[in-house]
């Protein structure tokens, strides 16, 4: 059974601590998979595209995900959600980066995923 989760954030996107970046662990890919889009089967299951940062540093999502369960072994509950500093190839632009990050630059900001109510 595939269970279909939507998350919606917002967060305030501000520059992170050197030592903040190295605690954040790479792309959520429990099945060994490279980089991908959202739509792709052949995907980290973390690959969840590109968002839009306002002016004012606010992003606020909607991410509707058949990979991402908030219960069981593969939960997102408790693991980063981040944002880096140039767009994601998600896989598709032939650097040598696109595989495995998307070539989308240094981490500038991070939430953590939690339940709420």
């Amino acid at each position: 059974m595939t269970v279909i989760v939507t998350v919606t954030v917002t967060m305030i996107v501000a520059p992170l601590s050197a030592a903040t970046v190295r605690l954040i662990r790479p792309h959520f890919n429990p099945d060994g998979k490279t980089h991908g889009a959202p739509e792709d089967a052949n995907r980290h299951a973390g690959d969840l595209g590109n968002i839009i940062v306002g002016d004012d540093g606010t992003a606020t999502f909607t991410i509707t995900d058949s990979q991402i369960p908030l219960s069981g072994p593969n939960s997102i509950v408790g693991r980063a959600v981040v944002v880096h500093a140039d767009p994601d190839d998600l896989g598709k632009g032939g650097h040598e980066l696109s595989l495995s990050t998307g070539n989308a630059g240094g981490r500038v900001a991070c939430g953590i995923i939690g339940l709420q109510g």
